[in-house]
């Protein structure tokens, strides 16, 4: 396919558009070659230019002449104002959820800044603790044999006071 009879496609695509391009309202046939319906999210616009730019050549030409508005059919008022509303409710939601994730994320990252600030103090705690405990292991050393010279009867054998 040349690059001309391509562009012809496109244009084609974007005047099917006119007046049925707004992200959220728009419901959309094959909008993506998986799905046979769903909402607009972007300007359509951004998805000719993207399988334009970026699907096998093979591809483009099924995608432009399929992807088209869906625009009713009089069989499918009540469905059709159901799944809008549907959809409306799920839009309302998922900007909370977005929200939401958001705050986490930011949550996430503070937890993580004071992980790594805990993290130094713990390294330093422990380089302390190895520090006093070798410092008592020396004092005990020391200590425990003259005290045990000092009190012969004390039970204490190197464990417990009670052997």
């Amino acid at each position: 396919m040349t690059k001309s009879q391509t562009d012809k496609l496109a244009e084609k695509a974007l005047r099917r558009f006119e007046g049925h391009n707004k992200p959220h309202e728009t419901l959309v046939l094959f909008l993506h070659h998986g799905v046979f319906c769903e909402f607009l999210r972007e300007p359509i616009e951004h998805r000719i230019r993207y399988i334009v730019e970026n699907k096998p050549e093979d591809q483009i030409e099924a995608r432009l002449t399929w992807m088209q508005p869906y625009v009713g059919h009089p069989e499918m008022q009540k469905a059709d104002a159901e799944w809008k509303k549907a959809y409306a409710e799920w839009a309302k939601v998922d900007a909370e959820w977005k929200k939401a994730y958001a705050e986490q994320e930011k949550a996430y990252a503070e937890q993580e800044k004071a992980y790594a600030e805990w993290a130094k103090v713990d390294a330093e705690w422990n380089k302390a603790y190895a520090e006093r405990n070798k410092a008592y292991a020396e004092w005990k050393s020391l200590y425990e044999p003259i005290f045990m010279a000092e009190h012969p009867d004390c039970p204490w054998n190197g464990q417990t006071l009670f052997p």
